[in-house]
This record gives structure tokens, sequence and C-alpha cells, in this order.
């Protein structure tokens, strides 16, 4: 299995990269297009995060993504709640790093993460939720087989409303069936 690409280079998570994260998550044109943490985050709480996070009994999985020209951290990919007896977890992935948003790195960090999920974790399923407005992510995750399987109704809140949550999965037959390159 490869941890590289042409534009990206997957790796464990780091202490030192939380100072990037959390500007990441403090900042609302990055934030406001993922499902996480709402209130302002302290560097405290987001050492804290990754302490969780890199512990050795986590059953979740993180990947540090970098891009291969800078070597610069730009963002993170997951696996989390991963259930091996039903064989499903739930993805997740943030570019956090606008500069380095664009040019194939979620395509290929999405396609690292399902080989990984399924071929390396051996899962079935793998899911994940996304604001029904970030029609970018749906569009990525479209391309990658992702199928909406349901919508939760005003589920987010955000700007003064609430916003429905699409939830899409991909099963692992689908996947093989439709893959044109097996290797990220």
């Amino acid at each position: 299995m490869k941890y590289e690409t042409n534009v990206i280079k997957l790796r464990a998570l780091r202490k030192e990269d939380s100072a990037v994260s959390c500007a990441w998550r403090n900042d609302p044109a990055v934030r406001d297009f993922a499902l996480g943490y709402r209130y302002p985050v302290t560097t405290a709480m987001e050492e804290s995060w990754y302490m969780r996070a890199m512990a050795p009994d986590n059953k979740d999985v993180y990947f540090a993504i970098e891009d291969k020209q800078s070597s610069t951290f730009i963002g993170i990919a997951s696996l989390v709640g991963v259930d091996l007896i039903s064989a499903n977890a739930c993805f997740g992935i943030i570019i956090g790093d606008k500069q380095h948003q664009g040019g194939g790195r979620g395509w290929d960090a999405v396609q690292f993460m399902l080989d990984y999920g399924f071929n390396m974790l051996r899962l079935h399923r793998i899911y994940l939720h996304v604001p029904a407005y970030n029609e970018r992510a749906i569009s990525l995750y479209s391309k990658a087989g992702f199928k909406i399987e349901g919508v939760m109704r005003e589920h987010f809140f955000l700007d003064g409303r609430h916003h429905d949550v699409n939830v899409m999965a991909l099963l692992k037959p689908s996947w093989v069936a439709g893959m044109k390159d097996p290797t990220p």
C-alpha cells in the first residue's frame, strides 16, 4: 500500500501538528464546511484531542495529509468508530490549508482512505456525514462512489438557520466494481 501519490503524502499525526489544525478549527471558512466542534478551540483543547487520537489504545484511524511538493501539513483524514464486527467506519477529511485545496489532494486522500479501509481494515461499508450545502464535498464523494442514503433534516445549525446533513456511504463491492486504479 502506497502512502503517497504525486500530490500528497500521508503520515501519522504529530503533536506539533496541533498548532496548525487549531487555527483551521477556528477559521469559519474551513470549520463551517465540516461538522466539527462549533465553539472556539484553544491550544490546550486541540493538544488534548491529539493525545487521545494518538493514544496506543485508540481504535480510530487518523492520518496527517502533507502536500508532497512542499511537505506542508495540509489536512487530516480519518476513519472513526471502526466496528470490525459489522465491518464499517465513519470517514472524515479536512483540507484545512486553503492554499492547498483543489489540485487533486482531497481526491487522493479519499482514494487512499478507501483503499486502507476496505483492504487493510477489511471494512464492508464506509459512511460519512456532510452538510447538504457543501456541494464541493458531495461532488467529490459522489465521484468516489458514495451514495446518499438519507438526509438528517435540519440537523446542523449555522448562521441563524438549520441545515440538512446528508448521510452518504460506499460499500466495498461497489467500490471494487467502480475502481479504475486500485492504488491511490
